[in-house]
């Protein structure tokens, strides 16, 4: 009850940061880029292939493919997958083919599941689950501890991999759309939030001043955890500041909130230790624009 207090006392206030991280070991799941796509089977829940067992790999017959394997069941997984797969899904006319997997050591139960919320699966692609286990082909070396694996890839080779911890919508969504554009071969970059739908766009919080300052809970919520280790925190943290980096009016927004947080005496409530110290150097290094702010004549 504390945590769900502290959580929503901080993403009352909407977040951007920029600062320090720590070097982190890279972290791999599925085939890098320039390996081969090996062909693998899947079991269709939704889509085209529903209730047939089909390869991914094989669908797309070398031309671009998207495929989205889903290791946990996390809203910040399902956010940033069904946001990827709209986009995926509107490429279909250009050749694209895009298949989002599940990994489950339950077949039955996951198949059961996906009908249940098949309403708020995306349309247009094809959804499945592995009927190899939690840990997915063996082909692939999926890494266990990543929440999501994204792999883009063309004339069955990998253009791109993305390994996800903690997925976030706004940091890991313009990576991913640009590398499906790349494979496509044409188009623009879609904005992230016209993908996002109605919840996620109504969760863009007004500011005073600027209306569009972005929505910063899903980058910082993994900074809140208490039980995270320095490396997920260091890897949180630097998911804030690549956000900050690409969204530089958002660093206003972050010295508020972390100086309002720190002058209240709550800054024990939040997170790790470690992630406190992020919070304090983003509330130094954003207190004099938070403070211009602040001061500017109406």
């Amino acid at each position: 009850m504390r945590h769900s207090l502290c959580l929503l006392f901080l993403l009352s206030f909407v977040v951007a940061p920029s600062a320090p991280s720590a070097a982190e070991d890279p972290i791999f799941s599925g085939p890098q880029p320039e390996e081969k796509l090996p062909g693998f089977t899947v079991k269709g829940v939704l889509g085209e292939n529903a209730n047939k067992e089909f390869d991914p790999v094989e669908l797309a017959d070398g031309k671009p493919t998207l495929i989205i394997f889903v290791h946990a069941r996390t809203r910040p997984a399902f956010g940033l997958t069904n946001a990827i797969m709209k986009y995926a899904a509107q490429r279909k006319k250009d050749g694209l083919t895009a298949t989002m997997v599940w990994l489950t050591d339950d077949a039955t139960e996951t198949g059961k599941w996906l009908k249940i919320v098949e309403k708020n699966m995306p349309r247009g692609v094809e959804v499945a689950y592995s009927p190899d286990g939690i840990e997915g082909p063996g082909a692939y070396g999926l890494n266990r501890k990543v929440t999501m694996t994204v792999l883009v890839g063309k004339e069955n080779k990998t253009t791109a991999n993305f390994a996800l911890i903690q997925p976030s919508l706004q940091a890991d969504g313009p990576t991913i759309l640009k590398a499906i554009v790349a494979a496509v071969g044409s188009g623009e970059v879609p904005d992230i939030s016209d993908l996002g739908g109605p919840r996620y766009q109504a969760m863009q919080r007004p500011n005073t001043e600027q209306n569009n300052v972005p929505d910063m809970r899903p980058v910082l919520s993994p900074m809140l955890n208490k039980e995270a280790s320095q490396k997920e925190v260091d890897a949180a943290a630097k998911k804030v500041e690549e956000f900050i980096t690409m969204n530089p009016a958002a660093g206003k927004e972050l010295g508020r909130i972390t100086n309002t947080i720190i002058d209240a005496g709550k800054l024990e409530n939040y997170g790790t230790p470690a992630a406190q110290m992020y919070f304090r150097k983003w509330a130094k290094q954003f207190k004099d624009v938070s403070s211009n702010e602040k001061t500017r004549p109406k």
